[in-house]
């Protein structure tokens, strides 16, 4: 059996397609870096156990522990991939109350850096009115309104190999592959159950639809999944772009 990340999934559409032969020796190298090795420590390694135990407290003496901030909370310019976290993390801590505009937005991001789930740097990288849009616009207005809402949904569940990649060679298109990922938003309502999913793409001239498009094989897979877990079809697959602050349906 084949493991693959989601992220994989984006990656494969990006470049064009890949020999099944690549994608298996992919899934083999993923689960190979899932299962950590046990190697002999470095010199450096080494230098840092000699130098714990000289600072070792005699007994009865105490310890003092500095913990290192993740590097997503360093104070460094943020890369794409870092801002994308920290909308995602915006999106999953905005109560899904009430009126949302740019003043309650405002509010709740200030609350998350003084409990520190942001720092200011990060904050800044949010783009609040696109946010705000996408509240007031009718798909937004549908999942304040909705009777069922979970965010940030991780899943797992196993595909052939010929549908995860249809060109997959006779002998391995029914190979199992484990398939891994994070659902950014699903919730249900009256027209039915609804997958959203967050981007932060840079959009040229406008070209929404065109880049959803780039998503579609992802998203399929997707509501695919959460189909066969949850026992009940996804009715809707939709693409927000805090770019521009524009969704577009794909399914």
């Amino acid at each position: 059996m084949k493991r693959l990340h989601a992220e994989f999934l984006e990656a494969e559409e990006h470049t064009g397609g890949m020999p099944y032969e690549q994608l298996a020796g992919f899934a083999e190298a993923a689960e190979s870096a899932d299962m950590p090795a046990e190697s002999p420590p470095s010199d450096e390694s080494q230098t840092d156990q000699n130098a714990a135990k000289q600072r070792k407290p005699a007994l009865g003496g105490s310890y003092t522990f500095r913990l290192r901030r993740p590097q997503f909370m360093e104070e460094n310019s943020l890369t794409a991939a870092e801002k994308g976290t920290v909308s995602h993390l915006m999106m999953q801590h905005i109560p899904l109350e009430g009126e949302i505009n740019a003043g309650k937005l405002q509010e709740r991001l200030a609350g998350m850096i003084e409990r520190r789930l942001l720092t200011e740097r990060q904050a800044e990288a949010l783009d609040l009115p696109a946010i705000a849009a996408f509240f007031d616009s009718p798909l937004g207005r549908r999942l304040l309104q909705a009777d069922r809402v979970q965010r940030e949904v991780p899943f797992s569940c196993m595909f052939p190999a010929s549908r995860v990649y249809p060109g997959a060679p006779a002998p391995s298109a029914d190979e199992p592959i484990l398939i891994q990922g994070v659902i950014d938003c699903l919730f249900e309502d009256k027209d039915g159950v609804v997958l959203l999913d967050y981007k932060t793409d840079r959009i040229y001239m406008k070209q929404w639809e065109q880049a959803a498009e780039k998503h579609r094989f992802q998203l399929e897979l997707y509501a695919e999944a959460i189909g066969q877990i949850r026992g009940k079809p996804v009715d809707e697959c939709h693409v927000f772009f805090f770019d521009g602050g524009q969704s577009v349906r794909l399914r």
